[in-house]
């Protein structure tokens, strides 16, 4: 049986949660991740199809694990925490209402795919902290006009924008 509330403020009591909590959950609309979670596990809410808006609180959720928001079609806001440190593979992938995503400072790793097929990504912020940007984590964002490199990267993947084909402008800080 399935929740069928709309609304979740998830609190810590002590447990983590479980690898595919909430996947393929048809009713929440709105996620809220309070303080004290260490990370948001494999496939956690993967395929909430009516999932609009997920907010992070405090600094404990260090980790967003594979798959953990994967398509989510109908997800258009996106609040991450500070003290975050690693978006692994295929977290947001296929969220393909997703407009725009700022990535905290925190963040040192962008997973393979992280935000692949995310179609209306059109704006992305990364911070000055972050180190590695892997595999695709970014392909196919068909409507990311523009990225801006920090000088903190040390490490980018292949096809890390292969097939955005509105994306006219990659500033590396590096370079300039």
């Amino acid at each position: 049986m399935q929740l069928r509330w709309k609304i979740i403020k998830l609190k810590y009591t002590g447990e983590e949660l479980s690898e595919g909590f909430l996947k393929g959950n048809q009713y929440v609309e709105e996620l809220t991740i309070l303080d004290g979670f260490k990370e948001i596990p494999e496939m956690a809410f993967c395929k909430c199809s009516n999932l609009k808006k997920v907010e992070i609180h405090g600094e404990s959720v260090k980790k967003i694990c594979k798959g953990a928001f994967s398509w989510c079609k109908n997800l258009v806001d996106v609040k991450l925490n500070e003290g975050l440190e690693e978006i692994d593979c295929g977290a947001f992938d296929y969220c393909t209402k997703l407009p725009k995503i700022e990535i905290p400072k925190s963040v040192k790793k962008i997973g393979d795919s992280a935000f692949w097929r995310c179609g209306n990504l059109a704006d992305v912020t990364l911070q000055e902290g972050l180190e590695e940007i892997d595999e695709t984590a970014f392909a196919s964002c068909k409507k990311l006009p523009r990225i801006e490199i920090p000088n903190s990267v040390k490490k980018i993947g292949n096809y890390v924008f292969s097939w955005c084909k509105n994306l006219e402008d990659v500033k590396d800080r590096k370079t300039e």
